[in-house]
């Protein structure tokens, strides 16, 4: 019986996520062409919410108030599931874009919202377009915009986080701008890697204080204390929110 409802409770949170994302896709493509004030954006922050709604997702959020909403960061967080994109979409209220890899850009109308919206896309097996794309970051930072990168680089298979890519470190190394770091814990619950069945259930999302990047000489140096403070922060979220597991 438990595994009929999971299916069920799968199928209707795949049709309402697609049937969402059909309407809200559409409207941010068409809006496009007459919207240059980020309007598009908050629709893409509006289907967020849409779908944490449909598949009944409680996030807790700590620490939105370590940050400068009228500044410009680097949020980086660790990636467990499909749905970490949503969580953070739906519960950081700036203006920021994505780097997101270039599959989800393939994906029909969602791929072309999320190009509309100004999202960047990376090709992690070609490394010149991958450069290609942090330039594209660098440009939306000097217009005073956030932006929000995974530096795992994919989702997570365990509960664990894994190494970093180096992109969004010379990115931030670069630019000179803080870098926020994120711990979200819950979401491989709700939907681990490489898995069907989709869960409700409930996420905590830790924002921690920025990074001033100026006070680092590499990127490795940089790396290494964001991916400390994320780490750090998972394991006390795993500790302490026994229910998201």
């Amino acid at each position: 019986m438990k595994i009929i409802f999971r299916f069920l409770f799968t199928i209707y949170a795949m049709a309402g996520i697609i049937i969402a994302t059909a309407i809200v896709g559409s409207s941010v493509i068409v809006y496009s062409f007459f919207d240059k004030s980020g309007f598009c954006h908050i629709m893409a922050n509006t289907w967020g919410k849409i779908l944490l709604k449909i598949v009944r997702i409680k996030v807790k959020v700590i620490g939105s108030d370590r940050f400068d909403p009228e500044k410009t960061y680097i949020f980086m967080g660790n990636h467990q599931s499909h749905f970490d994109i949503p969580v953070i979409m739906s519960n950081l209220d700036i203006q920021y874009r994505w780097l997101a890899k270039a599959e989800l850009f393939k994906i029909p109308i969602f791929g072309k919202a999320m190009e509309k919206v100004g999202y960047v896309k990376i090709d992690r097996f070609n490394k010149e377009a991958a450069f290609s794309s942090i330039d594209s970051l660098q440009n939306i930072l000097n217009n005073n915009i956030s932006v929000v990168i995974f530096p795992e680089g994919t989702r997570s298979k365990s509960d664990t986080i894994m190494p970093f890519k180096k992109g969004g470190f010379v990115l931030a190394m670069n630019s000179r701008i803080p870098v926020v770091p994120v711990a979200i814990y819950g979401t491989m619950s709700i939907l681990p890697k490489n898995h069907f069945f989709i869960n409700s259930g409930r996420v905590v999302i830790e924002f921690m204080k920025p990074i001033d990047t100026k006070q680092f000489n590499n990127k490795e140096e940089l790396m290494d204390v964001v991916r400390q403070q994320i780490t750090e922060t998972y394991n006390r979220l795993k500790k302490d929110y026994t229910f998201c597991g």
